[in-house]
């Protein structure tokens, strides 16, 4: 008997879900716990609504939208996910509080952090391409946009050089060493550690 064929609705799950496995595999490889928030509504001050996922590394906590929308969507979508982002900066221990009760084994395996040194920072991954103007990233902060080029540099990184690819992802990010981690006298800084 033959297969039947995809309907739209199938396509388009495949083409997410290939897209977010790409991602937790560009995150993963560079040394990053993947909290599996998709799904979960929750409520952050005014806003309900969901996390696709969340990577945390020490007390660097990366928030992922992620969207195969068309170009045409999504800015429309980038702007409703940024004030989410938006409520859940004014929420910060709320947030912590779920994800350290619903994920105790992953932050257990780094540090314990007070709730002022966690980073918490928001990345909005699109497959299509955005081509944000300036205005378009102002308006959406504090998410940062990362388009697909980025993300195909992040993960073929990542991929070749594991762990090391992390130093990349902080700058990316715009950290510095002394974000990451524990506090430290003596440090440098102005650089991120390779080892």
């Amino acid at each position: 008997m033959p297969r039947r064929p995809l309907s739209a609705a199938q396509i388009q799950k495949r083409e997410q879900n290939a897209f977010s496995r790409r991602v937790q595999s560009a995150f993963k490889n560079a040394g990053f716990e993947y909290l599996s928030t998709g799904d979960i509504e929750k409520q952050f001050g005014s806003k309900t609504g969901e996390l696709d996922g969340a990577f945390l590394y020490e007390n660097v906590l990366v928030i992922c939208e992620e969207t195969i929308s068309s170009s045409g969507n999504i800015k429309a979508h980038a702007i409703n996910k940024s004030v989410l982002c938006k409520e859940i900066t004014g929420n910060r221990a709320q947030l912590l509080d779920w994800l350290k009760a619903d994920f105790a084994d992953k932050f257990a395996k780094f540090d314990s952090y007070t709730e002022p040194r966690y980073k918490i920072l928001f990345v909005y991954i699109t497959k299509n391409k955005f081509n944000p103007s300036d205005d378009d990233r102002n308006l959406l902060q504090p998410m940062q946009i990362v388009e697909n080029k980025d993300l195909n540099y992040l993960h073929k990184l990542s991929q070749n050089i594991k762990f090391s690819a992390r130093n990349e992802f902080f700058r990316f990010l715009g950290l510095k060493n002394s974000d990451v981690g524990s506090i430290s006298d003596g440090d440098d800084q102005s650089k991120i550690k390779t080892t």
